[in-house]
């Protein structure tokens, strides 16, 4: 049974291929992802989720449709993908040496039938030498993910552990996602339907 994925991620689209899904679509979906004030991050990402999902049914009524957003976190403060290089290099400062949680909230409905899943891992963070910091951010890698990190690029080696899933800090939570989509009666292509 075929799928919308309403999101523009390149590695959401690698990590579904990884296990076997391939969206009949790729619908990215435009909403504002602002934050309000005092808004808790999870409260945050089932606001932009249910915005997502909402705005590809108005394209896709009858279609079942996959979407996911991610953020990272240190304490309640909410980072997305830094717009400029002053950006990168502030959360980049923020960061070192210490532990950050990403989180990856998802979500699959058909009209009015949904279930989503929010999932978080967390990363150590070595603490970084001034040059590290000016070597990452001149490899003009940072603007790609949330918090300016992407653990499968440079950015990996700054990771001293993580507990959860890498697929969570890349997008998309391998396990949660195949559970969702088989609730919708989507199957990989490598298992049968029982």
């Amino acid at each position: 049974m075929p799928f919308i994925l309403a999101s523009q991620s390149p590695f959401r689209v690698s990590l579904l291929k990884q296990i076997g899904y391939a969206p009949q679509k790729i619908a990215p979906q435009n909403v504002d992802e602002s934050t309000h004030p005092k808004e808790k991050p999870t409260d945050y990402l089932k606001r932009i989720i249910s915005l997502k999902i909402t705005s590809a049914q108005q394209e896709f009524p009858n279609d079942i449709i996959l979407a996911a957003d991610t953020i990272v976190t240190v304490g309640c403060r909410i980072f997305q993908k830094p717009e400029t290089r002053a950006e990168a290099d502030r959360m980049l400062t923020l960061f070192s040496g210490r532990r950050v949680r990403v989180t990856t909230a998802i979500c699959v409905a058909l009209k009015e039938k949904k279930r989503e899943r929010l999932v978080s891992a967390t990363l150590s963070f070595k603490r970084l030498s001034a040059l590290e910091k000016e070597a990452y951010l001149n490899a003009n890698t940072w603007h790609t993910t949330s918090g300016g990190i992407a653990i499968d690029e440079i950015g990996g080696c700054f990771i001293k552990s993580v507990q959860g899933s890498a697929s969570t800090i890349m997008g998309l939570p391998l396990f949660e996602t195949k559970n969702l989509l088989e609730s919708f009666g989507i199957y990989p292509d490598w298992m049968q339907k029982p």
